[in-house]
């Protein structure tokens, strides 16, 4: 009897574990949202000087509504003809979040540097579509012609393998990209600009004043640093940066890590976790990431 009910006693107790570590998954994505939610709740108070304004706050029942940004993402991954992304689910979700807060700041406009085929940038400019209230501008950068020459730094991954990433990989056009948006009505000119060119050549002279969401997909040491030594200047107090190779690639890693340790910024790096052993029961020793994002100090603290 005493073996009898001991192992019932595990077995219980390895079904529990098994089902918070299925539900601790399913609730990843929320995690993102969650920070984000409480960061806006902080920050938007008199003494923070309220950064949010309300007249950019939709009324519309599914704003900041996790099913609704998941409901957008899996409807365009399904238009195998029309869509193209490197970018996994959980990231275009994650990028989404921080876009909609974003668009709650008072000033600032969006900016993407590595737009490829226009993937994350026609789930953002959907969102910016329904809910940008403020009259926000787009501004998407690209080489368009594939990755510059590349780093040692450049050719390892993070876990160690080797990449096999070379000059030129990732080309794409202006002309595709601007296809793409008009197909899924997201393309206005007068307020998405596509600037072509290396970063180090555009990003410095590019018109954007104020950012409120910098997003960064340039996968490489020099594209990474180019982009943000330039632009994080603008990116407005409590704006928003996402890093997507952070996890992937050591030479954008050694950028980012590079550019905050020289710049002083020691604002938390929030990681945004993939889904783990391709679809299996989580292993949650294994924390499996790609992208990072953290949120510019709203006053310089001495």
């Amino acid at each position: 009897k005493d073996i009898i009910m001991s192992s019932l006693l595990i077995f219980a107790v390895l079904h529990i574990l098994f089902n918070t570590c299925i539900a601790a998954e399913k609730e990843y994505v929320s995690e993102t949202l969650m920070v984000i939610n409480k960061k806006i709740q902080n920050s938007n108070t008199p003494n923070r000087g309220g950064i949010y304004h309300h007249n950019c706050v939709s009324s519309s029942s599914h704003y900041m509504n996790q099913t609704y940004v998941e409901d957008i993402v899996a409807r365009l991954r399904m238009d195998h003809t029309n869509f193209s992304t490197l970018v996994s689910a959980r990231r275009l979700e994650a990028s989404a979040y921080l876009l909609q807060a974003a668009l709650l700041l008072r000033t600032g406009d969006i900016v993407e540097t590595g737009i490829y085929m226009g993937g994350s940038s026609i789930v953002m400019l959907k969102l910016m579509k329904e809910f940008d209230l403020c009259n926000k501008h787009f501004w998407g950068f690209d080489s368009f012609i594939g990755l510059p020459p590349l780093r040692k730094e450049d050719k390892k991954l993070t876990f160690g393998s080797d990449s096999q990433m070379d000059v030129g990989f990732w080309a794409s056009s202006e002309k595709t990209f601007i296809h793409k948006l008009k197909i899924h009505d997201v393309w206005n000119e007068s307020t998405v600009h596509v600037v072509k060119g290396w970063f180090n050549e555009t990003c410095r002279v590019a018109e954007v004043k104020q950012i409120s969401f910098l997003r960064l997909d340039g996968d490489l040491f020099d594209s990474t640093w180019d982009a943000i030594s330039a632009l994080y200047k603008r990116v407005v107090p409590g704006g928003y940066i996402y890093v997507d190779d952070f996890g992937s690639f050591e030479g954008c890693r050694d950028a980012v890590n590079l550019f905050r340790q020289r710049n002083g910024i020691f604002e938390p790096l929030q990681y945004i976790r993939e889904n783990n052993n391709n679809g299996k029961t989580p292993d949650l020793s294994i924390i499996l990431f790609e992208a990072v994002w953290w949120q510019k100090r709203i006053s310089r603290i001495y």
